[in-house]
């Protein structure tokens, strides 16, 4: 999975997006992916955001999975 944008870990802004009103960013999610599928540790930001949005995640892991059995 080919990231597009440089990751720095999620920003006060984000998170207090996603503390007041559940929104994430699809990059953010896309990052939270990429780790997940490369067995990297979450941040305890990241792991908050993925305990709200497993069904989304896992959504986006079953795609890329599918996508690359597809090649």
């Amino acid at each position: 999975m080919n990231s597009f944008f440089k990751y720095n870990g999620i920003s006060n802004r984000a998170w207090d997006r996603f503390i007041d009103f559940g929104q994430v960013d699809n990059k953010i999610l896309v990052r939270i992916t990429q780790k997940i599928m490369e067995s990297k540790e979450l941040n305890e930001r990241e792991m908050a955001i993925f305990t709200s949005k497993t069904s989304q995640i896992n959504e986006m892991i079953r795609d890329i999975n599918f996508e690359k059995k597809c090649k």
